[in-house]
């Protein structure tokens, strides 16, 4: 229950495959559950083992919904013939309805004790205190583990949660998660998702608010929202045509996009609300990635192979780089003062000093390495790296590429990562004010 060891004791290879329904046996340790497609009851051991048919085919068994058990019979409703039936748990002999109804019903529950057999609780203390801060969830032989709630990270004793703004954002076409940086498959916030989300490329946030934004190609739009889930709102909402590059000056409170179309192919420039919509870069041809230096008043982007730098009011144009294989990912490392980004077409991940001077190609992400790269993002000493050709998400040393790991594995292609990081605009945000004085 503490979500750990996760794997999976039954796959359906024949005529089943819609299980509608699902309920524990805790007498005899077993599993039932009942299918819509093979219209069929189902019991097997708790690690899948032991698996028997009990019932199939019969006419009060033609659409199953909800299952439960109680004693030596099995209960389940049925949307074809209106019917809350019964069964043997072991033959499915002795079918008999219990009750008809005038509607389709839905679920079924059985109240007595037996359904919820009193057992130890790990959770418990002699004093009668949780081990836990938060949440205190029962594993396996009477052991319990530690969670937190969204937007708390467990510390380093395994029992206290406190409160962080330090997580992974990620999106994918209709989904935009914030995940743990150090374990990608806990959801560190709600996650967004149709129908505030159709086709989102690019992600970003201001801390001083506590909100992302995202740009949604589909919908033609950009969105923000707070990271508690609420207050979703769309911000811009003309001239954004292929609008996948997006980053939020969190310093002057301004936002930025990429858009292009066949008659503008510009950088474009707003406050955080959308009001007062500038075109700040013009003449490009098909702007792509976009980040920002606030500190020092930069703008960089991708354009086809090219990497270019400009004054944030769009002065001081000038390219850095023609000849980088289609770059993504492109982010600024504002400890070192670097510019990282990825190569897509041999999947190298690069970088150079913020003037384009020093470009190197970290030696520990040979070609080949990144099979389908598609994001990049930074924090510390680390880059956090994914591949949509292994639908991986992973991290590397950003010295050299060195100690290339593996956090997360089946993930769907995804269009951008961000590391939500708030002590960093906090940071950089005073620095600032005090270099403005």
């Amino acid at each position: 229950m503490s979500g750990e060891a996760r794997r999976t004791i039954h796959r359906e290879t024949g005529s089943g495959g819609w299980p509608n329904g699902l309920t524990v046996d805790y007498m005899e340790r077993r599993i039932v559950w009942i299918d819509a497609r093979s219209d069929a009851i189902y019991s097997a051991l708790y690690d899948g083992s032991g698996l028997i048919e009990v019932l199939r085919g019969h006419e009060y068994l033609s659409h199953p919904f909800a299952v439960t058990m109680y004693g030596g019979e099995v209960y389940w409703t049925d949307w074809r013939t209106n019917t809350l039936a019964k069964a043997n748990k072991w033959t499915g002999n002795n079918v008999t309805v219990v009750q008809r109804t005038n509607t389709q019903p839905f679920d079924l529950q059985v109240y007595h004790p037996s359904r919820q057999p009193q057992a130890p609780n790990p959770c418990a203390t002699a004093d009668g205190q949780s081990p836990c801060s938060h949440l205190c969830l029962i594993s396996y032989n009477q052991t319990f583990s530690c969670a937190c709630p969204h937007l708390m990270k467990l510390q380093a004793d395994k029992h206290t949660c406190k409160e962080s703004r330090q997580f992974l954002l990620y999106a994918r076409q209709t989904e935009i998660r914030g995940v743990d940086i150090d374990n990608p498959y806990y959801n560190y916030i709600i996650s967004f998702t149709v129908p505030d989300i159709d086709n989102v490329t690019v992600v970003d946030y201001d801390a001083l608010e506590n909100r992302i934004y995202w740009s949604d190609v589909r919908t033609q739009t950009i969105k923000r929202a707070f990271i508690n889930g609420t207050g979703v709102e769309t911000v811009v909402s003309a001239d954004l045509p292929n609008a996948h590059g997006l980053a939020v000056d969190w310093v002057s409170r301004n936002l930025f996009w990429t858009s292009y179309d066949v008659n503008k192919k510009q950088i474009n420039v707003a406050r955080l609300d959308g009001s007062f919509k500038n075109a700040v870069i013009q003449g490009l041809d098909k702007p792509h990635c976009l980040v920002l230096h606030p500190i020092l008043g930069k703008l960089y982007w991708t354009d086809g192979d090219n990497i270019s730098v400009a004054n944030m009011d769009g002065s001081n144009h000038t390219t850095l780089f023609t000849n980088q294989r289609s770059p993504i990912g492109l982010s600024v490392d504002y400890d070192s003062e670097q510019l990282y980004w990825v190569s897509s077409e041999n999947g190298t991940i690069s970088r150079c000093k913020l003037d384009g001077s020093g470009l190197e190609v970290l030696d520990g992400v040979k070609p080949g390495k990144l099979t389908k790269a598609s994001a990049l993002a930074i924090m510390g000493d680390k880059l956090w790296w994914a591949d949509q050709g292994t639908d991986q998400i992973g991290t590397c040393d950003k010295s050299d590429g060195g100690n290339w790991k593996v956090l997360r594995n089946n993930t769907s292609p995804m269009t951008h990562m961000k590391i939500y990081n708030e002590s960093m605009q906090t940071d950089t945000g005073r620095i600032s004010l005090t270099v403005s004085h």
